[in-house]
């Protein structure tokens, strides 16, 4: 399988760059850890970003098991390594009633980033993860993610989620 790539890292402005609509599940199917991951998992493989659609969930389902990444504001931003990928993107899924992450020992989780990463792959992870934390700590912006209806108001929101000026210079 051809892997689909997003622009050059010089490109990625904005948190929407890492993304496309298609990607964003207003309301989750799942409402449990696994569940989740592997319903991303999947929209991932069927944009073509992911490979395959097991080893991806697995790796990103073991990875949140081994060191999980819910927030206090209830968000859980598990990832997983992607040969061949040349750039991050993430698929982003939201659920009304708090899910059921990792037995509960995480704090509640309704909104779930699973990222892809490209192998070796460093310098744009730190803008996208610092992009994220941004979203995370702007209380306005959260808001209107929570209180968004669709796909598109989805990604309009990421898309005011600037990334710092050094991305440009990577």
């Amino acid at each position: 399988m051809t892997l689909r790539h997003l622009p050059p890292v010089p490109s990625m402005k904005t948190l929407a760059d890492y993304t496309c609509p298609m990607l964003l599940v207003p309301e989750l199917h799942g409402h449990a850890a696994a569940a989740v991951i592997h319903e991303l998992s999947y929209l991932l493989y069927r944009a073509g970003f992911v490979p395959d659609v097991l080893p991806f969930y697995r790796a990103a389902l073991d990875g949140e098991r081994a060191g999980g990444t819910a927030t206090d504001h209830g968000w859980a931003w598990p990832r997983a390594m992607v040969q061949n990928l040349t750039q991050p993107c993430f698929a982003l899924g939201r659920c009304r009633a708090p899910l059921v992450w990792l037995q509960g020992l995480k704090p509640s989780v309704h909104l779930v980033f699973l990222l892809a990463m490209p192998q070796n792959y460093v310098s744009n992870d730190r803008a996208l993860e610092t992009g994220l934390r941004q979203l995370n700590t702007d209380q306005p912006l959260r808001t209107r993610l929570s209180a968004a209806r669709d796909c598109g108001e989805l990604f309009d929101v990421l898309s005011q989620v600037s990334l710092p000026a050094w991305v440009d210079a990577a």
